[in-house]
């Protein structure tokens, strides 16, 4: 986990990949410890925009979108 993010009174935990390998073991060891407050999981990387679950996976180069990326991911989510 690279950063946090607080979005209203939500706050997301943050990761940047800058490489090929996305994998995030220090997300989904933060979301073992706050599951309860956890409503998604970011990562910006070279991948495409997607929402896998809860991660949601952010473009580098759509970083300065990020605010309503996960205004959208929560509402596809229903939370």
């Amino acid at each position: 986990m690279d950063f946090l993010i607080q979005r209203d009174n939500d706050i997301f935990p943050v990761e940047v990949k800058s490489e090929a390998n996305t994998a995030s073991k220090s997300l989904k060891k933060f979301k073992e410890l706050f599951s309860d407050k956890v409503k998604l999981l970011i990562r910006f990387s070279l991948d495409n925009l997607r929402l896998d679950g809860d991660m949601l996976n952010i473009p580098l180069f759509m970083a300065d979108h990020t605010d309503r990326l996960i205004g959208l991911a929560l509402e596809r989510r229903g939370s």
